[in-house]
């Protein structure tokens, strides 16, 4: 790691470096190819050695933040049904103000959606609550109706 940033500190002070190959070489200027100084290039790749980008999400965060954006989209769901509907019927634009309204409530949405397993997640707790829920209800009804007959 030392040996690296040794490289880095001679990059800084020569904004240039070498690369060669089978038989041919050329000098590289860092701030021709990226329109930035030099400086701030090697500032910035130290920076990123030295701290690791914490902004990843990880699988288990990711399946967590599905949870619970699964079940905040239940009710979004319904409401945007409901306004959307509204909006039909009255030509009004409701249905974008609920869907703002709550994008800016659902702050798990964006960590639920980094990876696919939260996607996933999401996708079947959204599905699979009131699916359960009618489910249950539809059973208790047939149960209802079958003692009904007999």
């Amino acid at each position: 790691m030392a040996e690296f940033k040794l490289n880095l500190d001679k990059i800084l002070q020569d904004q240039t470096f070498n690369v060669s190959g089978p038989g041919e070489s050329f000098k590289v200027d860092l701030g021709k190819i990226t329109g930035q100084e030099p400086k701030d290039i090697v500032e910035e790749t130290k920076k990123d050695l030295e701290e690791p980008d914490e902004n990843d999400v990880g699988t288990i965060e990711s399946v967590l933040n599905g949870i619970a954006s699964g079940v905040l989209k239940i009710p979004e769901g319904v409401v945007s049904l409901g306004a959307s509907l509204y909006d039909l019927g009255a030509d009004t634009n409701t249905a974008a103000k609920v869907e703002e309204w709550f994008d800016k409530v659902n702050i798990f949405d964006e960590k639920a959606e980094a990876t696919t397993a939260g996607k996933i997640t999401e996708t079947l707790v959204n599905l699979g609550i009131p699916g359960g829920v009618a489910f249950t209800k539809e059973l208790a009804l047939q149960v209802k109706l079958y003692n009904q007959k007999n």
